[in-house]
């Protein structure tokens, strides 16, 4: 039995199941919020298990989430995993639209005004 999946998550699995299977991988944070589009406030929910920074020790040590425990919080938010990728597809496309609106005119407000003569075609 694996110790540290009972501790922290009350849940009893062998080592070679946890070892085989993805759903009692560890997730970072970073990867419940953008893979998993899960807010702040569902995390802070989540029971996780801390482990040494892997960059430099002395940093804060990073928060790990069980999978299983993640794409059940997931699913039961955004109704299944059709609804989770509608949800991605809808943020990419205001992701984008914010960034067109952003550089919207751009090129037009960057430009030179020159005064055309008609003989050089405004390059001297």
């Amino acid at each position: 039995m694996d110790k540290e999946l009972l501790e922290a998550f009350g849940i009893s699995v062998c080592r070679t199941c946890k070892m085989s299977r993805e759903e009692f991988q560890y997730v970072s944070t970073k990867d419940v919020k953008d893979t998993y589009l899960l807010p702040q406030g569902t995390i802070a929910v989540l029971k996780f298990v801390e482990r040494d920074n892997p960059h430099h020790s002395s940093w804060t040590k990073m928060k790990l989430y069980l999978r299983r425990e993640v794409v059940a919080y997931s699913y039961k938010r955004w109704g299944s995993e059709d609804g989770l990728a509608a949800e991605r597809r809808r943020r990419e496309s205001l992701k984008y639209d914010r960034s067109l609106a952003r550089t919207k005119g751009i090129f037009k407000r960057s430009r030179p005004e020159t005064e055309d003569d008609g003989v050089t075609g405004g390059f001297l």
